[in-house]
């Protein structure tokens, strides 16, 4: 779906180098790359709070009397 730069000009594997396709294509592939990188600070943070045991840690509470 990424563009890719040829002696014609951009194409992409769909849809070559005709509009609106290309544009179509381009509009996709943008937010999936942005919904890719959010995914992967999620999946980093989640990774790092299970290696460091506090991932599913029950809660610690002090009685108190």
């Amino acid at each position: 779906m990424i563009p890719d730069v040829t002696p014609d000009g951009l194409q992409t594997i769909l849809t070559g180098a005709a509009e609106p396709g290309r544009g179509i294509a381009i509009g996709f592939a943008n937010p999936l790359g942005v919904i890719m990188l959010v995914l992967a600070v999620i999946a980093l943070v989640l990774a790092t709070g299970d290696a460091k045991g506090r991932a599913d840690a029950p809660r610690v509470e002090e009685d108190e009397y």
